[in-house]
Order: C-alpha cells, then sequence, then structure tokens
C-alpha cells in the first residue's frame, strides 16, 4: 500500500471518529455525571462523576455517596 492511500485511510477514519464522537454523548446517559468525549478512538467518551472519578458507567447519584 503507497502513503498516499494510508494517509487517505487516515484522513477518512480521523473525519468518521471526530463525526461520531460529537454525537456520542447524546446517546449516554452518565447518571449524575457529566459525559465528556475524548480523542481516543478506543474510548469516545466517559462519564465525569461529581465526586471525582472518572468512568465508563453511569455515575451514581449523589443522595448514595455515604460519608465516613
Amino acid at each position: 500500500m503507497d502513503h498516499q492511500k494510508m494517509i487517505m485511510i487516515f484522513f477518512f477514519l480521523t473525519i468518521k471518529h471526530l463525526v461520531y464522537s460529537e454525537d456520542i454523548c447524546n446517546s449516554i446517559t452518565c447518571g449524575s455525571g457529566n459525559c465528556i468525549t475524548t480523542t481516543n478512538p478506543t474510548l469516545p467518551y466517559y462519564c465525569q462523576c461529581s465526586n471525582g472519578f472518572n468512568t465508563i458507567l453511569p455515575c451514581p447519584s449523589e443522595s448514595l455517596y455515604l460519608i465516613i
């Protein structure tokens, strides 16, 4: 495969990822947290919880946090 084809494939995949990642947070429910998009194609988003944790799962409700 020549360099020009490789550059075109890379460009196409990059554009596809950027378009996909813009819409990903519209379909993700992060519970009490906020959805954050990334530029990483293997992990296009994460949920940032109010307690400071980052996860790919929904954040728990703030009423469930225990104070120790």
